[in-house]
Formats: C-alpha cells, sequence, structure tokens
C-alpha cells in the first residue's frame, strides 16, 4: 500500500499494478505546487461532497484537521459546493417553463 493512498487505489494496485502506476502518476501530476495544501484538500472536499463520495467526504474532512483546517472552514466549504450545486439544479430547472 503507497502511503496516504486511498483504499480503492489499494485494491488497484493488488489487481492491476499497471493500470495502478498510471492512475498514481496522474494523481501525482493533479497535485500541483502552487496551491497550499489547505487549499488542495479543501477543493477535494468540496469535489467528494459535490459528487457524493459520502466515504472521502469523511476521510478528507480528517485528513484537513490534521493539517489544521478548522471546523469553520470545513463548514464554510461544504456550503460552498451545496450552494454551486443548488445553482446547477435552477439553471437547468427554468428549462421547464418557456420564455
Amino acid at each position: 500500500m503507497a502511503q496516504g493512498q486511498p483504499r480503492f487505489l489499494d485494491a488497484l494496485q493488488k489487481y492491476d499494478p499497471d493500470f495502478h502506476k498510471a492512475v498514481s502518476d496522474f494523481r501525482e501530476a493533479g497535485r500541483g505546487k502552487v496551491l497550499d495544501a489547505k487549499t488542495r484538500v479543501l477543493i477535494s472536499l468540496a469535489l467528494d461532497a459535490a459528487y457524493g463520495a459520502s466515504h472521502g467526504v469523511g476521510s478528507i474532512a480528517r485528513q484537513a484537521r490534521a493539517q489544521g483546517v478548522t471546523d469553520d472552514e470545513i463548514r464554510e466549504t461544504l456550503r460552498i459546493a451545496a450552494t454551486s450545486g443548488l445553482y446547477q439544479v435552477l439553471v437547468a430547472s427554468g428549462s421547464a417553463f418557456p420564455e
């Protein structure tokens, strides 16, 4: 098991090591060097919440707290994710009514 990787990547590493390498390389490339770790973890939290990845949200929230992220910062991040998702629904809903 590679340090700090999600469990689903542990499984991938066992059953398809070649593809695991490609995914791991891609994952590493996506980490970038410009944003600080706190910003990256909060973006990951928002995206997992938006995609409905409950397990990921819990895991990332624990990682965020370990990095010093406060519960207020987590709440605000999740509120941003929720309102962004709501806007998508509202925009799409407008198609139900002719102009």
